[in-house]
């Protein structure tokens, strides 16, 4: 005897429902609803993330802005403007050693940089030196190296601008004023010694109206605005750890905005300390998202659990069973534990490999399938 089946999917895993005999239409009805909110829900944060994704690609694209990530000297990725300001594609020098394009007399700079401190841990700092460029012409950078993770390996992630040649003094500054400091979509600011901001991008700005109320005030400490309390303290402290010359991150809620805050020390290029540097990540939307996706998920399951339909979920890659509504478990005479890892065609729930092929190309092209028998 066929039962009428539903099925949604989930990201990779694939969720079956069929209708008990004597269950009431009404429970039908709430699965549905609870599953096209769902599918709403995955689109509402696809667009998110894609909108998060369009922000980093256009950091990416700056034609400013020349990003690195190395490990252990050796340049892992970079991005179409440091490509343009080395004078090669990396697919052409792949892992190159970032020294061995240093001019004379700034290789040993270049690899102080990477070299391990006496816990063994490398902690970058900012340098400006001069490259020569294919083409044999030296350019000269100012780039700021800080620590992180790649494909799950320590790293260093260099951020640097070229600087002008001939000029004046102050015109290093000058340049990333003008090219910087109107930009909306990056919420950077860097402090001197006493965390008074030296510069500030106009995004920052507007976000320290947001957070704190106002932004700061000319000559005035960054660390004076802030709230007393946990969150003003946690911020506190993290300041200090990048003045003391690690770095160090943080979160800062204010009222509903939540944004993250990473700290890095900022040196001379003799390796004096001049301040640090503050990059805002606003995390609202997503921590928004996680939120409602651990109470819906909570829902799901006291759904799942009390509901009399027979539903099930299983993977839709390889057909594995992940779990079993108790009105299912007590259809088939099985405990849950019995049916984990235990696959579809292990209970003969399609006719054949090709229904279950066409309800999952159905699924691709349609999100979800109704009224399908096995």
């Amino acid at each position: 005897m066929k039962d009428s089946l539903g099925v949604v999917r989930e990201r990779n895993v694939g969720e079956i429902g069929g209708r008990q005999a004597g269950t009431c239409p009404e429970g039908y009805c709430e699965k549905t609803l609870r599953l096209e909110k769902e599918l709403t829900r995955w689109k509402r944060e696809e667009a998110v993330l894609r909108d998060i994704e369009r922000r980093y690609l256009a950091l990416l694209d700056s034609p400013l802005l020349i990003l690195l990530i190395l490990s252990e000297g050796r340049v892992l990725f970079m991005n179409r403007r440091g490509e343009e300001f080395f004078g090669f594609a990396l697919r052409e020098r792949p892992r190159f050693l970032l020294s061995e394009y240093a001019a004379s007399g700034y290789a040993s700079s270049v690899e102080s940089l990477f070299t391990p401190g006496s816990d063994g841990a490398v902690r970058g700092g900012r340098l400006d030196f001069a490259v020569r460029s294919e083409s044999g012409r030296e350019r000269r950078i100012d780039c700021a190296f800080v620590p992180g993770v790649y494909q799950g390996a320590p790293v260093l992630l260099g951020a640097g601008y070229e600087l002008p040649e001939g000029g004046e003094e102050g015109s290093e500054t000058d340049s990333v004023d003008v090219l910087l400091s109107e930009r909306e979509d990056l919420l950077f600011c860097s402090m001197d010694t006493e965390y008074v901001p030296t510069f500030m991008t106009e995004g920052f700005r507007n976000a320290s109206v947001r957070i704190w109320g106002r932004s700061p005030d000319q000559n005035e400490a960054l660390l004076k605005i802030l709230p007393s309390g946990e969150h003003g303290e946690s911020f506190r402290l993290a300041a200090e750890r990048a003045h003391a010359g690690e770095y160090a991150e943080t979160a800062f809620e204010a009222g509903e905005l939540v944004y993250s805050c990473s700290f890095a020390p900022l040196y001379s290029k003799e390796g004096e300390p001049l301040g640090i540097s503050l990059l805002l990540t606003d995390r609202t939307e997503l921590c928004r998202l996680e939120r409602e996706r651990y109470a819906e998920a909570e829902s799901f399951q006291r759904l799942f659990a009390s509901s009399g339909e027979m539903m099930l979920i299983a993977s839709v890659e390889d057909g594995k069973l992940l779990r079993g509504s108790p009105a299912f478990l007590s259809w088939m005479g099985y405990e849950e534990t019995a049916i984990l890892g235990r696959t579809e065609s292990d209970f003969a729930l399609y006719a054949d490999a090709l229904q279950r092929e066409r309800l999952v190309n159905e699924l691709e092209e349609n999100g979800s399938v109704e009224d399908f028998e096995v």
